[in-house]
C-alpha cells in the first residue's frame, strides 16, 4: 500500500501546528542551534516576503517555551541545548494597522496589553506605545530573562512610503525599537526580521550589538530550500506527478530548478527555492505559474520604477559594493538597492577589485524575471524601460 504523504504546508506561520497537523517540516534546527548557542544573541535578518521568516520566529518561540516534546526526530534533539523556558514577546508587525501614526501607536498600545495578558503581567495605562513596551520588558524579566521577538519590523514603514505622514511614522518606530537597546541587561535573545533595512531607524542607528545574518554565509540557507534539500524531502511528491503526467524526469527536474531556485544570500553559498512558490507548485499538481508575485502586487517597487526612470541594463550590468544594498533611507528610496532586499534581484557573482569585493546582480528565475518585466516594467512602460527590457524577454 503506497504511504500516505505529508501535507504541504504553505499557509501556516505556527512551527506548533505545523508540526501538530504532521505538515511536512524541512528541518532547519540546526541553524536555529547555532543561533541559540553561538557568541551572540542579538540578529537582525532580512528575506523577501513569503520566505520563511515568520516560521522561523515561531520556531524559536516553541524552543524558547521548553516545547521540546515538537522537536522529536529533528537535529536540535541531538545536539546540547538546556531547553531552559523563558517568558517570549513576540511581536508581530505584519497585522498592526498603520494607516496613521496615531491609529499605529493605539495598535501597537493594544498588542502590548495582550501580551502582557498573556504572560499574566500587568502593566499600566500610559498611551505611548513605547513606554509600555519598556514596561513590559522589564516585568516581564522578573519571571527570567526575556525573549524578543519582533516579525516584519518594517511593515509600518514600507506601508507609508510616499505618505505625507511617513516621518511621524518613522520617529515613532525609532522610539518603539529604542526600547530594545535600553533593555539590554533583561533579555535574553533577541530576532528581528524584515524584508528591508533601513539606516534611519534606530535599530540600526543605535542598536550596535544586532548583529546582521543578511548576508552571512553561515546562514544563507536556513531560509528557503537547497536543491540537496528538495530532493531529499520532496521527490515522493515530485515522482508522483512525474508519473501520473508521463513526464521526463530530468526535463522536469532542470524546469523546476529554472523557475523557482536561485535566489542567493552570500556569493560562497549555494542557490535556494523560494518555499512558497516551490510548495504551491506542488499543491497545484506540478503546474507552472508564478505564485510568488500573486502574493503581493509590489505597488511600491512600480511607481519607483516610473520616477526614477529605471534602465534595465544599466542594472544587471553594474557592479556595486555591499555599502550600496545594504541599507537605505527610508525617506530617499531607490530602486536598486530595494530590488534586492525584496527579492526581484540577487547575487550574481562577486569578485574583489581594487582590493574590495565588488557585487553583480541578476534575476534569481523564471519566476520573478518574468513577473518583474510583465507587471513592473509593463505597468510603466516608456522608451527606456522598453529599450532595457527586450533583451530580457522569454
Amino acid at each position: 500500500m503506497e504511504a500516505k504523504l505529508k501535507r504541504i504546508a504553505t499557509d501556516i506561520y505556527s512551527f506548533e501546528d505545523l508540526i501538530n497537523r504532521s505538515s511536512l517540516y524541512v528541518d532547519k534546527t540546526d541553524f536555529i542551534h547555532e543561533m541559540l548557542t553561538g557568541y551572540t544573541d542579538y540578529f537582525f535578518l532580512s528575506r523577501p516576503r513569503r520566505f520563511g521568516k515568520s516560521l522561523t520566529i515561531s520556531t524559536l518561540k516553541a524552543v524558547f517555551e521548553g516545547k521540546k516534546e515538537l522537536f522529536k526526530g529533528l537535529k536540535i534533539e541531538a545536539l546540547d541545548y538546556d531547553w531552559k523556558i523563558h517568558p517570549v514577546i513576540h511581536i508581530d508587525m505584519g497585522g498592526i494597522d498603520s494607516t496613521k501614526p496615531e491609529i499605529l501607536n493605539e495598535a501597537l498600545v493594544d498588542m502590548l496589553h495582550e501580551l502582557a495578558q498573556d504572560l499574566n503581567i500587568s502593566i499600566g495605562t500610559s498611551s505611548r506605545s513605547p513606554i509600555l513596551f519598556k514596561e513590559l520588558v522589564r516585568k516581564a524579566a522578573k519571571l527570567g530573562k526575556v525573549v524578543l521577538l519582533i516579525d516584519e519590523y518594517d511593515k509600518p514603514l514600507t506601508d507609508n512610503f510616499g505618505m505625507p505622514h511617513l516621518e511621524d511614522v518613522r520617529i515613532l518606530m525609532e522610539n518603539f525599537y529604542a526600547v530594545v537597546k535600553a533593555s539590554d541587561p533583561y533579555l535574553r535573545f533577541v530576532l528581528m526580521t524584515g524584508v528591508a533595512k533601513f539606516s534611519k531607524v534606530s535599530i540600526f542607528s543605535k542598536l550596535n550589538n544586532l548583529y546582521d545574518i543578511t548576508m552571512d554565509s553561515q546562514y544563507a540557507c536556513m531560509l528557503g530550500y537547497t536543491q540537496k534539500e528538495l530532493e531529499e524531502n520532496f521527490m515522493p511528491y515530485l515522482d508522483k506527478i512525474v508519473a501520473e503526467q508521463g513526464l521526463v524526469k530530468e526535463e522536469f527536474m532542470a524546469s523546476i530548478k529554472s523557475f523557482y531556485n536561485g535566489y542567493r544570500f552570500h556569493p560562497s553559498q549555494t542557490t535556494v527555492y523560494n518555499p512558497v512558490s516551490f510548495g504551491m507548485f506542488l499543491k497545484n499538481n506540478g503546474e507552472f505559474k508564478n505564485y510568488w508575485f500573486a502574493t503581493g502586487t509590489p505597488s511600491l517597487l512600480m511607481k519607483l520604477a516610473k520616477e526614477q526612470q529605471l534602465d534595465l541594463t544599466d542594472i544587471l550590468s553594474r557592479r556595486v559594493e555591499s555599502i550600496y544594498f545594504d541599507a537605505f533611507d527610508v525617506t530617499k528610496l531607490q530602486l536598486m538597492p530595494l530590488l534586492i532586499q525584496t527579492g526581484y534581484l540577487t547575487i550574481d557573482n562577486a569578485e574583489i577589485i581594487d582590493g574590495r569585493m565588488q557585487y553583480q546582480f541578476d534575476f534569481p528565475n523564471v519566476e520573478v524575471e518574468e513577473a518583474f518585466l510583465t507587471h513592473v516594467l509593463t505597468a510603466y512602460s516608456t522608451k527606456t524601460f522598453l529599450k532595457a527590457s527586450t533583451r530580457y524577454v522569454h
